[in-house]
């Protein structure tokens, strides 16, 4: 039996739903997951879905074209619905794909998740039941998000909404356990197919790096959305620190920096002021500074790589596509 990632003290919210109205809910919840030459840690994600207190309808799994054993290992499970692409189409590419052919077998709900998310036993009983709690009136749920050694990660951006009092409304719910959130990555994300049908499907040009942000911020606009402090998941990524160019160790890795520039220009275009753009674009225009006087490598790439980011950020309009 799987130990739980929860931390001592923590207990879940009194459950006041039946385990046969979780477990029929759970039977309309898709898992989508999108992978890339990453078999092993894709093994630990997909039993941690098996593991959990309650069943979900079935695994979709995005093979975004590994060369590692990744088609071979799905296709020899039954219970999964891989769904191998030709080329790599980033993160935000598997997850267009992914939602979409879920969303086209008719399920209610996606749970969403990286590769290298391990989700709690009881992580998604516990989104099921904050599902019930609001009844059902939200844009999506996420998970608590952890290290491997505690530490928190992919931490949600807080919505700081007044209410008539003029204070911040995020504390209405927290005896719930239950935060109002604006955005949230994919690591373990819960969102009714009805808020996908209204707001369109993540922006798969997008890649790699934000895609996530964007989407979560677009179904917050509308609907308010919450952090489940009982959820958990770990997220076992091997680089725990913060994107930087000007750190990054993988030559491979910098050109894929112009994504990350991109995507966060069009990001506050779209949901931020005009001050946070420009204030974003003048720490670009820093960091293009101090990559060419300070790198210890690659100075040229890491340079070209803020620079086409910021010049295809101010052009950058893509279409956002329905189910």
């Amino acid at each position: 039996m799987r130990e739980a990632i929860r931390p001592k003290g923590v207990n879940l919210m009194k459950n006041e739903t039946s385990s046969d109205d979780l477990r029929k809910i759970g039977s309309t919840v898709c898992a989508v997951l999108v992978t890339f030459n990453r078999v092993e840690l894709l093994k630990l994600a997909i039993d941690s879905i098996y593991a959990q207190t309650v069943s979900v309808g079935s695994i979709c799994v995005v093979n975004n074209a590994s060369v590692d054993g990744t088609k071979d290992h799905l296709d020899a499970d039954p219970k999964i619905q891989a769904i191998h692409l030709s080329e790599n189409t980033g993160g935000a590419g598997g997850f267009y794909t992914g939602i979409k052919h879920a969303a086209k077998c008719g399920y209610k709900y996606f749970w969403i998740m990286d590769d290298d998310a391990i989700a709690d036993p009881a992580a998604l009983e516990a989104l099921l039941t904050a599902h019930q709690k609001l009844d059902g009136d939200y844009g999506f749920l996420c998970s608590n998000v952890q290290s491997t050694d505690g530490f928190s990660m992919n931490v949600p951006d807080i919505d700081l909404s007044t209410n008539s009092t003029g204070y911040s409304d995020w504390p209405a719910k927290i005896v719930d356990l239950l935060v109002p959130v604006r955005s949230s990555t994919f690591v373990s994300c819960f969102i009714p197919s009805d808020v996908v049908y209204q707001v369109g499907l993540p922006i798969r040009q997008m890649f790699i790096w934000g895609d996530d942000t964007e989407f979560t911020r677009r179904i917050s606009r509308d609907r308010r959305s919450f952090f489940v402090a009982n959820s958990f998941a770990i997220h076992k990524r091997v680089d725990k620190s913060a994107l930087n160019i000007l750190s990054e160790g993988s030559p491979a890795r910098i050109s894929m920096y112009r994504f990350l520039y991109r995507n966060a220009i069009y990001l506050r275009m779209h949901y931020e002021s005009k001050r946070a753009l420009l204030k974003y674009l003048s720490h670009c225009g820093f960091q293009l500074v101090r990559v060419i006087l300070f790198s210890k490598d690659n100075r040229k790439s890491r340079a070209k790589a803020i620079a086409a980011g910021l010049i295809s950020g101010l052009f950058f309009r893509p279409k956002i596509e329905m189910p």
